[in-house]
């Protein structure tokens, strides 16, 4: 059940919280940018209401849980974006993009225990500086065992980070500024799982480079899903999902220019081998090539969203993917 949608059903008239209206005495930059905006100080409005309907529902530590993960929120954004190079009202309308994203996911009962950990770093060492902006996900949860999931997002941005901020040993002779920067979002595909899209960018002097990942994970047991195990077994799903997803990529290449040589057999191959990424959303599989995977960089990505309705036929019964 989606607590944030039913209590308002039950509550349309709950006013927003005082924060969000309080625009007379704004301190700061975040605050000063949000009380400007228009669209910024509604983002924050429906944020707040959805974050304090969660608040109503949820009990004893489901609700410290989601107090701690707000403010930990609350404090990275204040840090991140007014340092941002993208930014500091970009930085915050995606902020604000996101998280709205992740609290529904988190309305979903059972309520997850899962947070956003952020690392935000700025420094310079002679001509070099870096900038870091990374979010990853930490399970805290009781049941399972969600240690090696939990090792393997924080280790992933720590050697992103490492390669960033490895260019102070390289005796640059110009000012140069290098950058990484990881947002997320959850989904929730069934209540027993939820699904983390991860997308990263990260800038060391030439060009910059970037891409998004999805991960499956078993909130009871703590185990990241292969998109297999969400299917029958064979190679029928990926014949499924490549009759469907094909037709549109071919039309996304064609509309950017770009050569489309691709059939259903090479997007299954693609698939198989990761070089084509699957990844669940509440209602849809989504399939996504990165820069560079089936077209030059400059063409961009390629993303097409396949409704888990198609694929009743290949699902499998009982599994962790509920259409």
């Amino acid at each position: 059940m989606r607590i944030a949608a039913a209590l308002l059903i039950l509550l349309p008239g709950l006013a927003a919280p005082a924060l969000t209206q309080d625009c007379g005495h704004a301190t700061g930059a975040v605050r000063h940018a949000i009380c400007t905006s228009a669209d910024l100080l509604d983002t924050e409005v429906t944020l707040d209401r959805a974050y304090h309907l969660m608040m109503i529902a949820l009990r004893d530590g489901a609700r410290d849980h989601l107090v701690t993960d707000q403010r930990r929120w609350r404090e990275a954004r204040d840090r991140a974006c007014p340092e941002a190079p993208q930014g500091l009202e970009p930085c915050l309308q995606k902020r604000y993009a996101d998280r709205s994203v992740n609290l529904a996911a988190m309305a979903v009962s059972p309520y997850p225990f899962v947070g956003e950990r952020v690392v935000v770093a700025k420094a310079s060492i002679g001509d070099f500086s870096y900038v870091v902006d990374a979010s990853y996900p930490q399970f805290d949860v009781a049941t399972g065992d969600f240690a090696e999931i939990n090792r393997h997002f924080a280790q992933s941005v720590r050697e992103r980070i490492d390669e960033v901020t490895s260019g102070a040993h390289l005796g640059l002779q110009r000012p140069t500024t290098w950058s990484y920067r990881r947002s997320m979002r959850l989904y929730r595909p069934s209540p027993k799982t939820i699904a983390i899209e991860a997308e990263d960018y990260i800038f060391t002097g030439a060009h910059g480079n970037g891409g998004t990942t999805g991960t499956l994970v078993d909130l009871q047991t703590g185990r990241a899903i292969a998109p297999a195990d969400v299917f029958v077994a064979g190679d029928q799903w990926l014949r499924a999902v490549a009759e469907i997803a094909t037709p549109e990529v071919l039309s996304q290449l064609r509309q950017r220019g770009a050569l489309g040589l691709l059939d259903q057999d090479e997007v299954v191959r693609r698939l198989r081998s990761g070089s084509g990424q699957v990844m669940f959303r509440n209602e849809a599989l989504v399939v996504h090539f990165n820069r560079d995977d089936i077209a030059a960089y400059t063409f961009g990505t390629f993303t097409v969203e396949v409704p888990y309705s198609r694929l009743r036929a290949v699902l499998r019964p009982g599994g962790p993917v509920t259409p």
